[in-house]
């Protein structure tokens, strides 16, 4: 079953799953200024892209987000939340992301990512504190997706 996503919450974000909505939401338009909203701004978050090195404070997370939004085309984006655990401070959400990618010579690739993202209630607000990818070694079909 898919469904459609509900409005987006702008920050701050009184829940992790708001923030987690608007990481998506800035991945899908390539929106570095509300991606910098999400993040908390410590020296020790944590990104991990597909195949790439481990990336360490918020400066560089960021830089990584521009570089990722300039070089790739999402078409679609699909969200399989697989386990979310939580308590009043902190948050981690395993999620499946199937995507429709558009390449530099236009081809249309489908990828399938497995994320965990974590994140940390300051001050009664949400940021993203830890995202972590890698590529499923086969492209799987979304089951009960969200669409973001």
């Amino acid at each position: 079953m898919t469904t459609k996503a509900s409005p987006i919450a702008l920050p701050p974000f009184k829940s992790a799953f708001l923030a987690e909505q608007a990481f998506y939401l800035a991945f899908v338009r390539k929106d570095i200024e509300l991606m910098k909203k999400i993040w908390a701004n410590t020296t020790t978050t944590y990104c991990l892209h597909p195949a790439q090195q481990p990336l360490i404070g918020t400066t560089a997370i960021l830089r990584s987000w521009q570089d990722v939004f300039t070089t790739i085309k999402t078409t679609q984006l699909k969200i399989e939340h697989q386990n979310i655990g939580s308590n009043n401070s902190l948050a981690v959400h395993r999620v499946t992301e199937h995507m429709s990618l558009k390449t530099a010579d236009k081809s249309k690739q489908q990828a399938t990512i497995h994320s965990i993202n974590t994140f940390q209630c300051i001050d009664k607000h949400w940021y993203m504190i830890s995202h972590h990818s890698a590529a499923a070694p086969e492209i799987i079909k979304p089951q009960g997706a969200v669409i973001h």
